[in-house]
């Protein structure tokens, strides 16, 4: 289980942040889990922001990013164009959150089990092309034992493995899309890459 702390740098707060208990292993030497510790602090105007560590005790992995909590915790659409071939930002869903790459006509809705979940882009990406790569041997048995020469799912299936490992690689531009209409869902990037995050809130009818 990832260790996970919740600093509070302040008497009260607005915000309670579920456990993360999805293990994030450490991107730099791949041996060990990511410690992750989380502070809240309050600017002077009474902004709360999110200050999230993780580090690895394996070796000198360490990233810090600062995440607005006004926008972070309000149901609405985060999006995120990735340009440069840049897959380290970070994706927190909620159990509701609603995950799209709208280029490859992929969504990854949440199920009746859908726990809260913390993964970069880079791990989204891998975990949608097992994905891909499952649904294909499923959709080849069914044209084997159906007897088809030719079966336009399987074509499509082979195409979206074919561009998931084309945006690993870095030669797709793409966004990445979060939705979620209750809140508790964001995506965090380092902060010379916020001008390619937006964010537009849900207004209520």
């Amino acid at each position: 289980m990832v260790k996970n702390n919740l600093n509070n740098e302040n008497i009260k707060s607005n915000y309670i942040f579920p456990n993360i208990d999805e293990q994030v292993p450490c991107p730099l030497c791949q041996e060990s889990n990511l410690n992750i510790n989380r502070t809240i602090h309050k600017l002077p105007d009474g902004e709360e922001i999110l200050i999230l560590l993780m580090q690895c005790n394996k070796c000198t992995y360490k990233n810090r990013d600062i995440i607005i909590l006004n926008s972070s915790f309000k149901p609405g659409k985060w999006s995120l164009y990735i340009d440069d071939g840049d897959l380290t930002p970070k994706i927190f869903r909620g159990p509701y959150g609603i995950i799209s790459i709208p280029e490859l006509d992929i969504t990854l809705e949440p199920s009746t089990i859908t726990n809260y979940m913390i993964t970069n882009i880079e791990g989204l990406i891998n975990r949608l092309i097992k994905y891909s790569k499952f649904l294909l041997e499923q959709l080849l048995i069914e044209n084997k034992e159906n007897n088809l020469i030719n079966n336009e799912k399987i074509n499509k299936t082979k195409n979206i493995i074919q561009m998931l490992q084309e945006c690993l690689q870095g030669k797709i531009k793409f966004h990445v899309i979060l939705e979620d209409n209750f809140g508790g869902s964001y995506i965090s990037v380092p902060l010379n890459k916020s001008k390619n995050l937006k964010f537009e809130e849900l207004k209520n009818p």
